[in-house]
């Protein structure tokens, strides 16, 4: 009796432990777009730091890999002068930098997102053509869904087409343009004798800013290029067209696009729709609302920088060394577009104005945030009725998550690495004129991955070039945490691989399909507050001719195994 009676507990505990670890096991290996991301830099750099070492052996493996981190999260920093590099590492950096272009990282979720709903869409589209019009709301709001999804879908085509144009404008005709001016100034002696040709240089160059990494060819950055204005003025453009300005130069081949539609033979609608909703699209790009703001704050970040540049250093007698005021305000200029994103150096910032170095830790920390917050204010989303929304209603909820996603995300890890590193650094620092300020300077420039450096004395690379190798795994884990901090947020329709909506409606439609259309109407009403992914059971019921459509829709959309036999039993 007793075995009788504990029999089914036990089978029934064993089943519920099991049906509990399916689900624990199911969340934890789920794969969003953060761990994707996350992943991949890791594997991309892990490979590429073992390619710089084979191809440079005189370097470590850690020192490999700071360099591999370093370019796929476009920061810059150094850990080893340039000159030891070989050409086969720098392919290699020039790929992992590639690799992790902001703009390029854009693609990879519109390539997936068009691939999942192809799976999907011939099978609903017959739905959607057979059933039209009905009086089903739910039914009605499943059509305008499919409907407001295809032209989504065309969108996305649309826009992976204005990308792939933008990164070819930029980088090929970009570095065309950068040899061009490279020609009217001498090449620098140091990449004479290292045999780097003025078209290698101009296409290493050109995509080091564009991808806002700021590595070069040479060891002292772009001091080689302090009297060439031309070649730093580019590089400035280069700078903001793949990052800062990327947003307005997307939305204008987007735009152009529009208007050449015709002719060109593209896609109208599917540019309009883009246009009109461009955050349901992609990440970098607004709507003309959003664009100008964006613009107004570039303007006056830049502006209140250069400002803050000409009145501290313009006539400071250490700065004297680099030419006249007209020079310096180049100088000026450059830093400033340049400090934010790339890293690029015209000069020695120990040279500089000490409150410039506190204005720099400022803007380097908040290097993205004019993006981020227009981002998280213009996030937008499809409901399961088909109608485009706002995720954040009020402006308060974009700024409190923006305040706590980006702004002060990680303040604790940064104080973490502040600290390990001044512990692991103290007999260095004692040694040298460096100081705890120049580690603060050091892991706010990586986590901002800008790559902007006070150096170690004598020595032309970054601080961390002189550090421990604790304390450069420290530094290339602050580079990570800024590289995914600027992500979008699992609430953004853009990381949304799994068509939530197409499948909350799709419920909602096989639900009211068994009940009266009165039924349906009273219901879907009260529909909005259930949204728990439950599986109806439509084996054993008889269906009529708009259920068998609804549930072949269902079934393309994910497919419902029958219970077993056993598991029944």
């Amino acid at each position: 009796m007793t075995n009788t009676a504990e029999g089914p507990r036990s089978l029934s505990q064993k089943m519920f432990s099991s049906r509990c670890a399916a689900k624990v096991r199911k969340a934890t290996l789920r794969m969003n777009f953060f761990r994707c991301v996350l992943l991949y830099l890791v594997f991309a750099s892990l490979i590429g730091g073992g390619i710089i070492c084979g191809f440079s052996p005189d370097i470590s493996y850690i020192d490999g890999l700071f360099l591999a981190i370093s370019a796929c999260t476009g920061t810059g920093l150094g850990t080893v002068e340039m000159n030891v590099l070989s050409t086969g590492s720098f392919v290699t950096i020039f790929i992992l930098m590639f690799m992790g272009g902001t703009v390029v990282l854009l693609v990879p979720p519109m390539i997936y997102r068009r691939a999942v709903f192809s799976k999907i869409h011939p099978k609903l589209k017959a739905f959607v053509e057979k059933e039209g019009r009905t009086d089903r709301p739910s039914v009605n709001a499943l059509v305008a869904v499919m409907r407001k999804r295809e032209l989504l879908h065309r969108a996305l085509g649309m826009m992976m087409f204005a990308i792939l144009l933008y990164l070819f404008l930029w980088l090929f005709c970009g570095a065309f343009i950068m040899y061009g001016i490279t020609l009217g100034y001498p090449h620098p002696a140091e990449l004479v004798s290292r045999g780097f040709t003025k078209l290698w240089t101009a296409s290493f160059l050109t995509a080091s800013c564009f991808f806002n990494c700021g590595y070069t060819l040479t060891s002292d950055s772009l001091m080689e290029y302090v009297n060439a204005p031309g070649v730093y003025l580019w590089c400035c453009c280069l700078i903001l067209a793949g990052n800062t300005a990327a947003p307005m130069c997307i939305r204008g081949i987007v735009r152009t696009m529009h208007h050449l539609a015709a002719p060109l033979r593209l896609d109208r609608d599917g540019l309009k729709f883009a246009l009109d909703h461009p955050r349901l699209v992609t990440t970098h790009m607004f709507d003309h609302t959003q664009t100008m703001v964006l613009i107004g704050l570039l303007f006056v970040i830049n502006g209140v920088q250069y400002a803050f540049f000409l009145s501290s250093d313009l006539n400071r007698p250490s700065m004297q060394v680099y030419g006249d005021q007209a020079t310096l305000a180049g100088i000026g200029f450059f830093q400033t577009i340049s400090t934010r994103n790339a890293g690029l150096q015209l000069v020695d910032l120990r040279r500089t104005n000490q409150g410039m170095l506190m204005v720099y830790i400022f803007t380097m920390y908040i290097s993205a945030a004019p993006f981020i917050s227009r981002m998280y204010v213009s996030e937008q989303y499809i409901d399961a009725k088909g109608k485009t929304r706002n995720t954040h209603e009020e402006s308060k909820g974009a700024w409190g998550r923006f305040s706590s996603n980006y702004l002060f995300r990680h303040t604790a890890a940064l104080y973490a690495a502040v600290l390990v590193c001044a512990f692991a650094e103290d007999v260095r620092l004692t040694m040298s004129e460096s100081g705890v300020f120049y580690i603060i300077f050091e892991i706010i420039s990586a986590y901002g991955n800008v790559g902007l450096s006070l150096g170690y004395p004598g020595m032309n690379y970054s601080l961390t070039g002189a550090m421990s190798s604790l304390s450069k795994f420290v530094i290339m884990t602050v580079m990570l945490l800024g590289k995914l901090r600027g992500l979008p947020t699992h609430t953004d329709i853009i990381t949304d691989f799994d068509f939530r909506e197409v499948k909350k409606s799709l419920r909602r439609a096989v639900s009211d399909a068994s009940r009266d259309p009165s039924e349906a109407a009273d219901s879907d009403s009260e529909s909005d507050s259930d949204e728990e992914e439950e599986e109806i059971d439509v084996v054993q019921v008889h269906l009529d001719p708009l259920r068998r459509s609804v549930e072949a829709a269902r079934r393309s959309l994910f497919a419902v195994e029958a219970p077993s036999p056993a598991a029944a039993a």
